[in-house]
């Protein structure tokens, strides 16, 4: 009992740290107690140590095979060389290439008015709109090419004195000549004493009244030659008056410029016009524009229609930099079950500049013969009990561009593209991480830009998912095409 009562305390002291109930703490431990509780914990971490080593050591056949990894199933496309047209799909609004209006350059009364001239009406060029009452007109031509008349004859009269004036001087020298000889023979006479001094003064004196009459007609031939300018001059304003009363007789009646429809009519036939008052607005039918909205990524691709040569060429020249290249494009429009087609070109861009609210560019696109259209069914059929209508001001159409790309471009599916910009590739069995330039984003597909380090013409890419994705994992290729 004795020794019974020893282990019960060395126990309690060791694993309790506390004394048995019987005994006192007063007591002193002895050296066997304080042995034991130093070395009876080492000796249990040991027995702890030995029993993991022995039942928690793996097997043989365990520490035998590494691992196998498993190949991850992946669908793959393949990524190949774009080779069609690049298509831009914008709305736009059609509007007439021109609004002509119309004038009147003379006043007057309106005396007859075309039936078809009025609002919504089609005229064909050359149509009559309506006609001022000439009277007046016709009354000016006359009166103006009397005075024509007139400034011809005044030509005429001085021919003729010129032509009398000219032989009055001819007779004129010669009685001067005869005067002179007079003359000479009176001092010849004087010298002689044969002629008497009042004699040799009445010679002298007739001498210079022939002068002086051969003078004054000289005088009268520069007179007739200031004369005669003047009434050129004179024929001449005549003439041109009358080229202007018959061109305001010839406005008298208005014609329709061009092949048009009738915006607005502001003429009555009876009625009182001014010149220059507006009468009517015309809508030029011989072509027509449509304005639509073009994002910045869209314009690029228009931009780089051009070869290297031509934009050296625009950039040379300072205006050619606002040229855009006039590239095809096609207007569509749905009419009831019906897609009428008009082609055209992009004509110039629009002259507002990049639109704030939007950050798009106006683009004006140029319909060459908007009475000409093809129409099919919505499903592309053709349609042939179906009047085609003309490209209206107003209609809001649809306009497809095909640009033709200038760089090498790879198109891959979208589903291949990952956030980031970077894709799947599957080279050798395993898989690679690629980045890559996203050149345009389409319906389904991708087009990507080549480069020599980066996506190549016919690599496998993954378009299904994968939960993990590092380079180098082993795939199991399935692929869709």
């Amino acid at each position: 009992m004795s020794y019974n009562k020893d282990l019960t305390a060395l126990v309690c002291r060791v694993f309790f740290d506390m004394n048995p109930p019987e005994l006192k703490m007063s007591q002193p431990l002895s050296i066997l107690e304080d042995f034991t509780r130093a070395v009876v914990p080492i000796l249990l971490v040991g027995v702890a140590f030995a029993g993991y080593w022995y039942w928690g050591k793996p097997s043989k056949a365990e520490m035998a095979e590494p691992t196998v990894k498993i190949a991850v199933p992946v669908a793959t496309a393949a990524a190949l060389p774009f080779t069609g047209a690049i298509e831009i799909m914008v709305d736009g609004v059609a509007k007439p290439h021109r609004q002509i209006s119309i004038a009147s350059e003379v006043s007057g009364r309106v005396k007859i008015k075309n039936p078809e001239f009025n609002d919504g009406k089609y005229l064909k060029a050359g149509s009559l709109l309506y006609e001022i009452d000439s009277a007046d007109y016709e009354t000016a031509v006359k009166r103006i090419a009397e005075e024509l008349l007139q400034a011809k004859n005044a030509i005429k009269e001085w021919a003729v004195d010129h032509n009398n004036t000219l032989d009055q001087i001819q007779f004129a020298e010669q009685d001067l000549g005869f005067v002179v000889n007079e003359a000479e023979r009176l001092r010849d006479l004087r010298k002689s004493n044969a002629a008497s001094a009042t004699e040799m003064d009445l010679g002298r004196r007739a001498e210079v009244t022939a002068r002086l009459s051969v003078q004054n007609l000289k005088n009268q031939i520069r007179v007739l030659e200031a004369r005669k300018a003047r009434t050129e001059s004179a024929v001449e304003l005549q003439q041109i008056a009358l080229v202007q009363a018959k061109r305001n007789l010839e406005r008298t009646k208005i014609f329709a410029p061009v092949d048009c429809v009738v915006v607005t009519d502001d003429c009555e036939e009876g009625s009182y016009v001014q010149a220059g008052k507006v009468v009517a607005i015309l809508n030029d039918l011989g072509k027509a524009e449509v304005g639509c909205q073009l994002q910045l990524d869209d314009l690029f691709w228009l931009w780089k229609v051009r070869s290297p040569q031509e934009l050296i060429d625009s950039s040379s020249q300072r205006g050619k930099v606002y040229d855009i290249p006039p590239v095809p494009v096609v207007v569509e429009f749905p009419f009831h079950d019906r897609l009428c087609r008009w082609t055209g070109v992009i004509s110039r861009l629009g002259g507002t500049g990049i639109d704030l609210s939007t950050r798009t560019i106006p683009c004006v696109v140029l319909v060459e013969n908007p009475m000409q259209s093809t129409v099919t069914q919505l499903d592309g059929s053709p349609v042939a009990d179906f009047l085609p209508p003309p490209l209206a001001t107003g209609m809001f159409v649809s306009v497809r561009i095909a640009v033709k790309p200038t760089d090498d471009l790879l198109v891959v599916p979208s589903t291949s593209v990952r956030s980031g910009g970077v894709m799947w590739l599957v080279r050798d069995g395993k898989l690679v991480v690629q980045a890559v330039k996203i050149a345009r984003r389409m319906q389904d597909q991708v087009l990507i830009l080549g480069s020599p380090n980066g996506l190549q013409a016919n690599d496998r890419v993954i378009v299904s998912p994968l939960a993990v994705a590092e380079d180098g994992m082993l795939l199991e290729e399935q692929k869709t095409e």
